[in-house]
């Protein structure tokens, strides 16, 4: 793992987190993902996914209609029909323009299958393999080469011993028993990078104690798995494809592994992070409550991480970001966010080129 964010200058036209240094402004761009006509009041949007060009795909929902997947690519946004019978879950949308995520075929989601939908040239969406090897698991994370982790969901929260969920990289399909993972470990809570390797720890309940257990981080790599080296109890949160790692940890930092541990602090009392890209970003959110604040709360701030430094992003936003909402960071350097419960996208602009001469 190489070191990461030397030389990057970055900063957003908004409020520093106090306590963090000096300021270096640039334009950021908040554009609304949902038309003026379609935001009623029988309607809801949630953005679910977002790939390193800024397209988003989601769910737009009326009432008395069935759901709708939207994409927003390019400034422009379009509607197709949900090739679900039940609610789609949206788990990743890659750089070769697919979807993929859980269709719940039933209203208390005990029955789901994998859906994976490409996003053709004239605007269709076509189901790709629609026979998977694995039936009845939930898709965690899929990136551009169609490498899949699948979690059994059902024994998970039954707390069954057995088959914890799948692998499938590169073509090669992986049955994972709960035995194989670390102590106090699910494939629930893992990332999948653009090489295949796999990082993973427990997600559920918020904290990072697994009732009276620490948690312990794997990593799955060349078919094979080990104990993430780390001597403290953790949740991994994502991977980038240089092999960064970002973990939650209890209290007011987070975690980040890259050849060596550190923690953090994200201006608040107990940190929630999100997502990290290849440029070294962090998006996450800093709040003085216990646990995380519920669904379109905006208590505390959401916060970029980049060049040693945060910036509070719901200044550059007028209602600020719903925190219990997804947020999302692309390698593109995109944020998709949401705000009085409708998705935005916010873009920074940066001169890389520049920053790097200073």
């Amino acid at each position: 793992m190489k070191n990461m964010l030397r030389g990057l200058l970055i900063s957003l036209a908004g409020a520093l987190v106090a306590g963090c240094g000096a300021m270096v402004p640039f334009e950021t761009s908040v554009t609304p993902i949902i038309d003026d006509s379609l935001r009623t009041k029988d309607s809801v949007a949630t953005g679910y996914a977002l790939n390193d060009a800024g397209d988003v795909a989601g769910i737009y929902s009326r009432r008395g209609e069935k759901d709708r997947i939207f994409i927003f690519s390019q400034g422009r946004l379009s509607l197709h029909e949900n090739p679900c019978d039940g609610f789609f879950h949206i788990r990743a949308f890659t750089n070769t323009r697919m979807i993929g995520g859980t269709c719940n075929h039933d209203r208390d989601r005990l029955t789901h299958s994998l859906l994976v939908v490409r996003l053709e040239e004239n605007g269709s969406l076509v189901e790709v393999a629609p026979q998977w090897p694995v039936a009845g698991y939930t898709l965690r994370a899929m990136n551009d080469r169609m490498d899949l982790i699948g979690v059994n969901d059902q024994a998970y929260h039954r707390k069954e011993k057995g088959i914890a969920g799948f692998a499938y990289i590169s073509g090669k399909l992986r049955m994972v028993e709960e035995t194989e993972l670390a102590h106090g470990s699910h494939l629930r809570a893992s990332a999948l990078n653009a090489s295949g390797v796999v990082v993973g720890g427990e997600s559920e309940p918020l904290s990072v104690k697994y009732g009276d257990k620490e948690v312990r981080p794997f990593v799955f790599e060349n078919g094979r798995f080990s104990t993430f080296p780390l001597e403290k109890s953790a949740t991994v949160v994502a991977m980038n494809d240089k092999g960064d790692v970002l973990l939650q940890v209890e209290g007011s930092t987070f975690g980040l592994w890259n050849e060596r541990y550190r923690e953090i602090g994200c201006g608040k009392e107990w940190c929630k992070v999100f997502g990290i890209n290849n440029l070294g970003w962090v998006i996450g959110h800093g709040h003085n409550t216990y646990p995380v604040p519920p669904m379109g709360a905006s208590i505390g701030h959401t916060f970029l991480w980049a060049n040693e430094q945060l910036f509070n992003l719901d200044k550059s936003v007028r209602r600020g970001i719903d925190a219990g909402q997804p947020v999302r960071l692309s390698d593109g350097g995109h944020i998709l966010f949401h705000s009085a419960g409708w998705p935005y996208l916010m873009t920074p602009t940066l001169d890389h080129e520049a920053a790097k001469a200073k």
